[in-house]
């Protein structure tokens, strides 16, 4: 789709909004971003199974800014092997997904979100985040959840399975985490424990 440039691989800014449908094959190779969204601006992704995002130089999938992202229950993501980020949503912006979403291998983390940026998660699908450095981190008054009986998976991360920072994470889904975490492995509806590691998170300054 769109593969190997020497800046983002998409680029999407200034209140722009781009709905991408039917989409398949993969964003990968990129120099810095997969795709990145930024200054007030939106990403839906619509109808598009198996789509591939991975090996990027820095964020697969970064939102900044008062940005958005939409993944609909037609759609599946795979994000996978980038040099920071899997997803990353910075900057009061927002990530709402129906769909299922598998991150692993990335350098930080499968999914990041700080500076009061909010992850919600529902439609009864699953996100599942292993093999990264960190599988998930919420920070710096930012909130996420599950609902509608989506699952959360994170496990098998080298460093921390889950780190939440002076946030919240609500889940009204099932729950698994491994022993590799910040917070308690648990299996029930939780509202995650708060941290203080804001200085190892590797969170970009001016964003």
């Amino acid at each position: 789709m769109s593969n190997n440039n020497g800046f983002h691989g998409l680029s999407i800014f200034d209140s722009a909004s781009v709905v991408l449908s039917n989409g398949s094959g993969t964003i990968t190779g990129n120099a810095i971003n997969g795709v990145q969204v930024s200054s007030v601006s939106g990403l839906a992704i619509e109808n598009s199974r198996n789509l591939t995002t991975n090996s990027n130089e820095n964020d697969d999938i970064a939102i900044s800014t008062s940005s958005s992202l939409r993944i609909d229950p037609t759609s599946s993501l795979t994000v996978s092997q980038n040099g920071r980020n899997g997803i990353f949503v910075l900057n009061a912006s927002s990530m709402q997904s129906c769909s299922t979403i598998n991150t692993a291998g990335n350098a930080n983390s499968g999914f990041l979100a700080a500076r009061t940026s909010t992850i919600e998660l529902g439609g009864g699908r699953a996100l599942t985040s292993m093999n990264n450095n960190v599988g998930l981190v919420v920070a710096s008054l930012s909130v996420g959840s599950t609902f509608g009986n989506a699952s959360l998976t994170l496990r098998n991360n080298v460093n921390t399975d889950c780190l939440v920072d002076n946030s919240e994470w609500n889940a009204f889904g099932p729950v698994d985490i491994g022993t590799q975490t910040g917070c308690p492995p648990s299996q029930s509806n939780s509202v995650f424990s708060i941290l203080d590691h804001t200085e190892a998170l590797g969170i970009p300054v001016g964003q």
